[in-house]
């Protein structure tokens, strides 16, 4: 499935319109258990609902579960289903510069990629693995949700590499995690290049 989303949770100081379950006590809420269900959509480029690998034309329901944890030199690291890659895992831990991940082929055998800066400035850009381009469009984005509004951060990657992938946005929450997500992208269909947007909105949130 190409959906190269990540799911993150971070928490952050919001504003009064933003829904507040139960502040947790970590910037990273990492907990065995923890879920965040979504709705899922994929769109043609005029905006038509269509069907997408496992998404059917009228939209559907993923749940992402952490439901495994290790420990690297005294480090716990917490893990979910990629999103990516199905039947692997991405393995998360909130760090002092924010949210650094390994993939399951390389747990432990390399340094963590650097995902989420955080703190981060309005406008900052960096990059991952030398190849993906972050920009943060906004601090105080406001989202609405089937699970309610949010004011989120918004982080933009873009692919320098791949002419295929044009971009991801991540709305991001830091007392929930992803609120929404958006992936856009190129699939060849009749010789044709054809634009699908792939939209994830959060629905429930289980601590």
């Amino acid at each position: 499935m190409r959906i190269s989303i990540i799911i993150f949770i971070l928490t952050f100081a919001c504003s009064s319109d933003v829904i507040i379950d139960n502040e947790p006590e970590q910037f990273f809420p990492m907990e065995l258990g923890k879920s965040w269900t979504y709705t899922v959509e994929a769109t043609d480029s005029t905006g038509k609902k269509i069907a997408y690998d496992d998404i059917s034309d009228s939209g559907s329901l993923f749940t992402m579960i952490i439901d495994k944890d290790t420990s690297i030199n005294g480090v716990w690291w917490y893990g979910m289903p990629s999103f990516t890659e199905r039947g692997t895992y991405c393995f998360y831990n909130n760090q002092n510069d924010g949210i650094r991940v390994f993939q399951q082929s390389s747990l432990g055998s390399s340094s963590p990629a650097l995902y989420f800066k955080y703190p981060v400035e309005d406008g900052a850009s960096y990059k991952i693995y030398d190849s993906i381009l972050v920009d943060v469009n906004g601090l105080n984005n406001s989202i609405e949700v089937p699970r309610g509004k949010y004011v989120c951060i918004k982080y933009s990657f873009k692919n320098q590499l791949n002419s295929s992938f044009n971009e991801e946005n991540y709305y991001i929450s830091v007392l929930f995690g992803i609120i929404k997500y958006e992936n856009l992208f190129n699939i060849k269909k009749n010789n044709k290049l054809e634009k699908i947007k792939i939209t994830w909105e959060l629905f429930n949130y289980k601590q």
